[in-house]
């Protein structure tokens, strides 16, 4: 995958799906955010840094919202010595089949493209991604999930980070009288570079099944093997539940 590859795919995700026989419903949202840190370490000046950090967001539902095309653009700086900003761009792209009073399904593109200020410019990188969620409700106040998901990124400067990343899931969801909702759900995933191959953490690159593609965070640390020519990490914590309420 070269840069010209991840542009390509960041212009598909934001302009393909774009209605044309229907208005899409359109939401955008901007947010910046200043800030201003001082340092006073012992025996040494004062410094003091500004930061900023801010972004913009922009999606559309269209064809009685089984399409969704979505752009995020995320910028800022850190208050450290050098030039170490960034900016990010995301593009999505989801299309649902099926009816959500049925088994349905959401299939998903995305692309990114990532550059960095000179102190870490090395770590650029551009990535494309693809996932398929699937829904089931066999009665009401029950819901199944179980998706999978694929990455691979480019880094120009580092081909050692060159990655594939792929994992899936499957949960379950149970609806309770008192309002609240109980979650358990199983995931495994791996990501292979540079010769090497490993499991990552619950949630790490697994989207919501019901929704539209996003980023989990989950991470964890497993028991480690290593073998000649790869690397493997066992996460202990596979399994999670979850409690919500709504009132």
């Amino acid at each position: 995958m070269s840069r010209s590859l991840a542009s390509a795919a960041l212009a598909v995700a934001s302009m393909a799906a774009l209605p044309r026989s229907s208005p899409a419903q359109v939401n955008v949202e901007a947010t910046v955010l200043p800030a201003f840190e001082s340092l006073s370490p012992e025996g040494s000046a004062k410094e003091s840094r500004g930061t900023i950090d801010g972004g913009f967001g922009a999606e559309a539902l269209f064809a009685s919202q089984r399409g969704r095309v979505s752009y995020t653009l995320d910028a800022g700086t850190f208050a450290t010595p050098g030039d170490w900003s960034f900016v990010q761009q995301d593009a999505g792209l989801t299309w649902r089949l099926g009816d959500t009073s049925a088994p349905h399904a959401f299939l998903g593109v995305s692309g990114t493209l990532r550059r960095n200020g000179d102190a870490w410019a090395a770590a650029d990188y551009g990535a494309v991604g693809a996932s398929a969620n699937f829904v089931h409700g066999p009665r009401p106040g029950l819901t199944l999930r179980a998706g999978v998901r694929g990455d691979a990124r480019q880094f120009d400067d580092l081909p050692a980070l060159d990655q594939i990343e792929g994992s899936t899931f499957a949960s379950v969801l149970v609806d309770l009288p008192s309002r609240t909702t109980l979650i358990g759900e199983v995931s495994l995933g791996g990501k292979s570079y540079a010769g090497e191959t490993v499991p990552v953490a619950e949630g790490e690159a697994v989207t919501e099944a019901g929704t539209h593609p996003g980023t989990g965070r989950g991470r964890g640390e497993g028991t480690r093997h290593r073998s000649s020519d790869s690397f493997y990490r066992y996460d202990a914590r596979g399994f999670r539940a979850g409690l919500s309420a709504a009132y």
